[in-house]
């Protein structure tokens, strides 16, 4: 008795094939509503976020703003599982693109500051690593290299993360 990739019992004919794909079917749905509502209060996530999340989002440094998009995926997960939902690739490909999209909000928010310099540059340039904007965080992780900062590793990660992102621009 196994189970297959679709998670239907290869048993018998009992019929519990049949019973195990409704119940998965009824907790998928059950899961895409309980997903639509918690997507719903993630603060930043909702499209048309209200005036006092815009000014707290506005007043973040781009430190701030790298360390909530980083975590993103990590707390919504938390989410998910306290709630009791199985994590399904639709699901890690929905907060892939979720947490994309919030990245893409605050690098906008955080490449048109005026005197962005130093550290800030990392963090400009990691926002768009993460929104897949690779001409802005190349440009930016460029600008951080060539900085007076300190922090090698910093460094080091910016010209690894450039690698990628440069590799990826000339495959398109």
């Amino acid at each position: 008795q196994k189970w297959d990739t679709l998670g239907t019992f290869d048993g018998p004919k009992s019929g519990r094939p049949h019973r195990i794909m409704n119940i998965t079917r009824k907790l998928t749905m059950t899961g895409l509503v309980v997903l639509l509502i918690i997507g719903a209060t993630v603060p930043g996530l909702a499209q048309n976020a209200g005036p006092d999340e815009a000014r707290r989002v506005e007043s973040l440094s781009a430190r701030e703003m790298f360390e909530e998009v980083n975590r993103f995926a990590r707390d919504r997960f938390s989410e998910i599982e306290g709630a009791g939902i199985a994590v399904s690739d639709e699901l890690r490909n929905e907060t892939a693109e979720n947490q994309r999209r919030l990245a893409d909000r605050c690098l906008t928010l955080a490449k048109s500051r005026d005197g962005n310099s130093g550290d800030d540059l990392y963090y400009i340039g990691m926002l768009g690593w993460i929104s897949q904007d690779f001409e802005n965080a190349t440009a930016f992780l460029a600008r951080y290299i060539d900085s007076d900062s300190d922090n090698r590793e910093r460094k080091q990660v910016s010209r690894s993360v450039m690698v990628v992102m440069l590799a990826v621009i000339k495959l398109k």
